[in-house]
C-alpha cells in the first residue's frame, strides 16, 4: 500500500514544467473544446452577416426594379 502511494506521489515529477505545471490531458481537452466552440461560434456569426448581407442586396435589386417602374416625379422623391 505505501509503494502505491509513493507511485502515485511520484506523478508529479512528470507533470511539473519548468515555470510550474504543464496542463494534464483533461485539461488539454477542455480547453480545446473551448478554443474549438470559440472558433464555431464566430464563424457562425460571420455566415449570419454574409446571409444577411445576401438578404440586403436581393432587397436593394428589388427596390430598385420597383422604382424603375414608377414615373419620373416618383423616382426623384425615392433617389438613394
Amino acid at each position: 500500500m505505501l509503494g502505491m502511494w509513493r507511485k502515485y506521489m511520484n506523478r508529479d515529477k512528470f507533470t511539473k514544467a519548468k515555470g510550474g505545471y504543464e496542463m494534464t490531458a483533461f485539461a488539454q481537452i477542455i480547453s480545446l473544446i473551448f478554443f474549438v466552440s470559440i472558433l464555431f461560434f464566430l464563424i457562425s456569426i460571420v455566415n449570419f452577416m454574409k446571409a444577411k448581407t445576401r438578404n440586403d442586396e436581393i432587397l436593394i435589386r428589388t427596390l430598385e426594379r420597383v422604382l424603375e417602374r414608377l414615373p419620373e416625379r416618383k423616382k426623384e422623391e425615392f433617389k438613394f
